[in-house]
């Protein structure tokens, strides 16, 4: 691995904890990608492509939050938060390292369960070592 990731300083975390998050939409990460929460046309941006291991993972539904999770969280490696869309389940690859690889549309999920705090996908890591940067992608904002 070639570049390291570090945890965020003291208490600057998100809703989930001190962790590093990831998301498998894109339109989750793009106001994530500039120091402005909302990007301007012509505005660059820059996300990572990453490959990360969540090895046991608690998935969060509706109602646990933090609560939920911190007192269940024994002997996991990262957390799930369900969204509210999320990538179509028919429209999965997987690369010979076994990582899933979502494409494609975004549907509503159909988990009558889910928090109504996420709108997409989100994922906790608590360990960096957990992953693995494969692509650095500079993109330019055409609309907002």
């Amino acid at each position: 691995m070639g570049t390291e990731f570090r945890m965020p300083p003291g208490n600057a975390y998100g809703l989930f904890g001190r962790g590093i998050y990831f998301t498998d939409r894109v339109d989750k990460c793009l106001f994530y990608c500039t120091r402005y929460k909302t990007p301007s046309p012509g505005q660059i941006g820059y996300l990572c492509l990453c490959r990360v291991n969540v090895g046991n993972m608690y998935v969060v539904r509706g109602g646990q939050l933090l609560d939920g999770f911190l007192k269940s969280s024994d002997g996991f490696h990262s957390l799930k938060i369900e969204g509210m869309n999320i990538p179509d389940p028919n429209d999965f690859e997987f690369d010979n390292k076994d990582t899933v690889i979502p494409l494609g549309r975004t549907i509503p999920n159909p988990n009558p369960s889910v928090l109504q705090v996420a709108p997409y996908n989100e994922y906790v890591v608590y360990d960096p070592t957990r992953i693995d940067v494969q692509f650095l992608l500079k993109i330019r904002f055409t609309q907002t």
